[in-house]
Formats: C-alpha cells, structure tokens, sequence
C-alpha cells in the first residue's frame, strides 16, 4: 500500500482569528498549514520550497524580491480576491497554475449594486443634502425599479446573484454573457455583440462582468451616448 503524499499549504497572507480557524477545520487532516509571515528569513525559504499550494492574496505584497524563484514547484497558487487584475502575474512561475476565488463575493456585490441602484432611483443623496440644511422635500418623484429593464453586462457569479434580487423586484432582467444563454430565468440573454442592442434599451445598467483583455474599455462614450437620458449606470466592476 503507498503511503499517503504529504501536503503543505502555505499562507502567505495575513488571516485573522477566525480565517485560521475555519481554515484548520477544512484541511488540517489533510496538509500542514504553514503561515509566511509567522517565519523568520531562513524558514521563510524553505517553506516556500516545500510548499504544495500556496494561498494568497497579492503575492507582490507578500513575496520578497528573491523568493518567486523558490516556488516553482508548487502546484497550485489559489488567490482570496475574486479578480486577480491587480496583481502582476508575470512574477509568478509560468508552469504553475493560478486560481482565483470567483463567486465568493457574489451574493454581497449584488447587494451592494442594488443598493447602489436605489441610492439613484430613490435620490438618496440630494434628498439626505436637503434634510442636513432642513428640507423635507415630500412631493419629489422618484424613480420605480418594478416594472422597470435592467440590464447586465456579465453574468457571472455577481450577474446571476443580482439578476434574482432584481425580478423578486418586479423588474425584467436583460443579461449578456459570452454564450448568449442562461440556466437562470432571465427574460433575455445576449452575446457581447448584444451589447448596443441592450444598452439602447436598459432604464438601469449594471457592469458586473471581470477585467479581461475581452472586457477592458468596453463601456465608453459611445456606449454612453446609447443608452437612455434618464437611464441609471452602476458599475461593480474594475
């Protein structure tokens, strides 16, 4: 019978109390969780050579000038952000594989887009500007999201989770993603070339889509000038 491969997960982010402890209680019967920071320079070294997956959040911070070099053997570098644009991956080994947390903030951006949304609906800033100098406008209209087509640009794991709080709205959701179809009740679903179609058409507009060589730029004058006078914007994205 072999015997079982022995795992080492380095962390080389700084985790709170309760990350470490969730963290223990998920893998520690099935690697040795190591934490870079805990370590001194000559332990730091070997730690990195010895690590089989390395958990991080922005390895530029965290990898001193020399020490990229000792991690070609790892097997996987898993990263906590959902995007990984902001780190420089041309620093990191080419044979190694990247990961990074897509979806883990979904429900919580989603949140947060819609609140965004209402915050312009509702006029939430200005009538807030008015109440701090003393004046309760009661007879401004607002904006309605029922009944109302939002569209969104990116249906990933922060479209879909946003496309539900939307129709539990009353809203009708439009969505693009990269196979014009959806799993998910979506009362339209368009490829990236849908764009203009989706903009020209959308009373609120939500970026949710990733920083990509695909996505970079894709939202800019023209498309601004397709969309409705009166039309809300919110973009979640980078």
């Amino acid at each position: 019978m072999m015997p079982e491969e022995h795992h080492n997960l380095l962390v080389t982010c700084r985790l709170g109390p309760v990350q470490k402890a969730a963290l223990a209680e998920t893998i520690s019967d099935r690697a040795t969780i190591v934490f870079l920071n805990e370590l001194d320079a000559t332990s730091r070294r070997a730690a990195l050579s010895s690590a089989t997956v390395l958990l991080a959040h922005n390895t530029a911070e965290e990898l001193r000038g020399n020490e990229f070099e000792l991690i070609g053997g790892t097997r996987l570098i898993q990263f906590l952000a959902a995007g990984v644009d902001f780190i420089p991956l041309d620093q990191l080994p080419a044979q190694v594989p990247l990961a990074s947390n897509a979806g883990a903030h979904a429900q919580s951006m989603a949140e947060h887009a819609l609140a965004m949304a209402l915050a312009a609906a509702k006029h939430l800033p200005m009538e807030q500007a008015k109440l701090e100098r003393g004046d309760f406008n009661q007879a401004g209209s607002t904006r309605m999201i029922a009944e109302s087509t939002c569209g969104i640009f990116g249906l990933g794991g922060t479209g879909f989770a946003l496309a539900r709080l939307l129709r539990c709205m009353g809203a009708q959701v439009h969505g693009i993603n990269r196979r014009g179809e959806s799993s998910d009740q979506i009362d339209w679903v368009g490829k990236p070339d849908d764009l203009d179609a989706m903009l020209a058409v959308s009373d609120l507009f939500f970026v949710t889509a990733p920083l990509t060589r695909q996505t970079i730029g894709v939202i800019g004058h023209r498309e601004l000038d397709l969309m409705k006078d009166d039309a809300i914007l919110v973009n979640v994205a980078r």
